[in-house]
């Protein structure tokens, strides 16, 4: 099932919704000795559940709730820090995959009408110098890495 959208917007949006947090993870324990594929299909793994999952949703014409939106983002965190990272991820990207994933999504703070017209671009507006620098790192690094192996999948 292909993403429709580019993955690689999912390093923000992802950000947007575990900025909502409440602790709970601890991402910096996550191995570094992850295969580049195992890596890149986890976190591709991201946008095809929650693809499916909207899929589902449309079908059934109904509206997701708070609770399957933080159930289905805590379910991919826990995935994501159970693989880890490669070893030769640039440090800085390694940084933004520990904070950007080291924070448990509390249904309590999540709120489905956020993402009617959400824009994962603005995300980047309101991150710090350092944030930022993370964030693209680990952008280029998951569209470096991760692109030509999805397209052989047909995930793009």
């Amino acid at each position: 099932m292909p993403i429709r959208r580019p993955v690689h917007a999912g390093v923000l949006a992802l950000t947007a919704v575990l900025a909502s947090g409440c602790g709970g993870v601890d991402s910096s324990g996550a191995p570094k000795t992850a295969t580049e594929v195992d890596f890149c299909m986890t976190w591709v793994k991201q946008g095809t559940d929650a693809q499916a999952f909207l899929e589902r949703k449309i079908r059934d014409r109904a509206m997701p709730t708070a609770e399957e939106i933080a159930s289905l983002s805590n379910d991919w965190i826990a995935e994501m820090v159970a693989v880890g990272t490669p070893s030769d991820m640039p440090d800085e990207a390694r940084a933004w995959f520990e904070a950007a994933l080291d924070e448990e999504v509390d249904a309590d703070d999540v709120d489905p009408a956020d993402y009617e017209d959400y824009d994962p671009a603005s995300e980047w507006d309101e991150l710090s110098g350092e944030e930022f620098t993370q964030a693209r790192a680990l952008n280029t690094y998951i569209q470096d890495t991760c692109t030509a192996l999805w397209r052989e999948r047909g995930l793009l």
